[in-house]
């Protein structure tokens, strides 16, 4: 994200979103809430690393997002938001998070529980409990919000879909030659090469590329073999400002199936 309208756009709307979380949370909790999955990050800040070791604070006092030193300059530049406050932190990130709490009006802090292993769970309870906090953990607070998409997330994943609807078209337009004299990977990179030139951000997950027999197994795996005559399945999606598509279509390599069988199947699916 680079555009500076953009960033102020999407500001605005996590803005509301954290307003909106703060108050429900309020009823459910007594004081802060830690949020360690990047998904959720995202949607309450604007900003997103996969598997970046994040944690967002929120509170009632104020909102704050540690990060590791390599996403430090790309959370600063996404968040325009004074409620925010982006911290850096080192080494242990539950140490800083320590830190912080230690400095709020607090008894409690609650964790998101699906996203911290055991062992850390119980550190992080000894660290808090030594200044005087409880730590607890709750379910998908974050989740029950995102269930509900607004207005730019369903206008994200309408254009995921149309980038990914007009690929397929692209992919139908090719001659049967085109695409047998592929490789069942070298399509998946093709198909790929033209979500990013239509204004995707790459593949949203790994891609079933599956010619012949490999068309009867829904997570085959793509391989070097060549596209064969007959069927080929093509499971694939793109990403469009985070937010991903994902269809699957089977089509017919080489001459017209005139299959009453295959035909009747390929209906009912």
């Amino acid at each position: 994200m680079t555009d500076k309208r953009e960033i102020n756009k999407v500001s605005g709307i996590c803005h509301q979103r954290i307003k909106r979380f703060t108050s429900n949370l309020n009823k459910i909790i007594p004081d802060n809430y830690t949020i360690l999955k990047d998904e959720n990050i995202f949607y309450l800040t604007g900003f997103y690393a996969k598997d970046s070791n994040s944690i967002l604070l929120v509170s009632s006092e104020k909102t704050y997002l540690l990060v590791n030193f390599i996403y430090y300059e790309e959370a600063k530049k996404n968040i325009n938001n004074p409620n925010i406050e982006v911290l850096l932190y080192k080494n242990n990130r539950f140490k800083k998070l320590v830190e912080i709490v230690k400095n709020l009006n607090s008894k409690s802090i609650a964790i998101e529980g699906t996203e911290i292993d055991h062992i850390s769970y119980t550190k992080l309870e000894g660290m808090l409990g030594k200044i005087g906090n409880k730590l607890t953990y709750k379910y998908g607070l974050v989740e029950d919000m995102r269930m509900i998409k607004d207005g730019s997330e369903i206008e994200d994943i309408k254009k995921a879909c149309r980038i990914t609807d007009k690929v397929f078209e692209e992919i139908l337009n090719l001659s049967q030659d085109q695409i047998k004299r592929s490789s069942e990977i070298e399509l998946g990179l093709e198909i790929e090469r033209l979500m990013i030139k239509n204004g995707g951000n790459g593949r949203s997950f790994d891609f079933v590329i599956a010619s012949g027999k490999g068309s009867s197994m829904p997570h085959y795996v793509a391989g070097h073999r060549k596209i064969e005559k007959g069927v080929l399945l093509m499971d694939f999606g793109t990403i469009y400002s985070n937010y991903c598509s994902d269809i699957t279509r089977t089509i017919f390599v080489g001459n017209k199936f005139n299959n009453d069988i295959l035909k009747k199947i390929y209906d009912i699916v």
